[in-house]
């Protein structure tokens, strides 16, 4: 398991939670679950903020990963996730998604 640290500032004139942050990656159309929150982060108006991430990496993730790659003669990959914040004016849902294909 690793952990990455992001540090976040709220440019908002509102407080803000980050309550949820999960992402994946896509490789021909087989997701596989990477970075997600451990807890909730609470950042001020005008302020900033750590919020910590995390995944539990296992061999048999990158093996299987590895071998989906190598299965195609034209890989596709995508990476995406989705971000929660819940704010005083209610929830703000962001979804991420970045494709491309390996050359």
């Amino acid at each position: 398991m690793f952990r990455v640290l992001l540090e976040v500032r709220n440019r908002n004139s509102f407080a803000l939670s980050i309550e949820s942050v999960e992402s994946y990656l896509e490789i021909n159309e087989r997701r596989y679950p990477l970075l997600r929150t451990v807890e909730a982060t609470h950042i001020g108006a005008g302020a900033g903020g750590i919020v910590t991430l995390q995944m539990e990496h296992t061999p048999g993730r990158s093996l299987s990963m590895i071998l989906n790659t190598l299965q195609s003669s034209n890989p596709t990959f995508s990476v995406g996730g989705t971000i929660m914040a819940r704010t005083q004016y209610g929830w703000i849902y962001i979804p991420v998604r970045v494709e491309g294909q390996a050359r």
